[in-house]
């Protein structure tokens, strides 16, 4: 990862993969959302109703403790720890 990138590249280049608590179906809407797919373009991708990915993005916002798309999107994975910060 280069660090000349802006912050907010960085911020949405972790990888799907390592967010084991979602489910397949998750992982995949997570995916297209990180995309910057609309609900309804998701759903037409996904084959479902937008009603079902309505559904999929509240169990994983609720799963990773965020609350809308783009705390989402700014979600970093990487960035949590179970240290708090000390001195250095």
């Amino acid at each position: 990862m280069s660090e000349d990138k802006p912050a907010f590249v960085r911020v949405l280049s972790w990888p799907v993969e390592d967010l084991p608590a979602l489910t397949p179906a998750e992982n995949r809407v997570l995916e297209l959302a990180r995309r910057g797919l609309k609900d309804a373009d998701i759903a037409k991708a996904r084959a479902t109703s937008t009603r079902t990915v309505s559904h999929q993005l509240q169990a994983i916002y609720a799963k990773l403790g965020v609350s809308n798309r783009w705390e989402l999107l700014a979600y970093d994975p990487l960035a949590l720890s179970s240290t708090p910060p000390g001195p250095e």
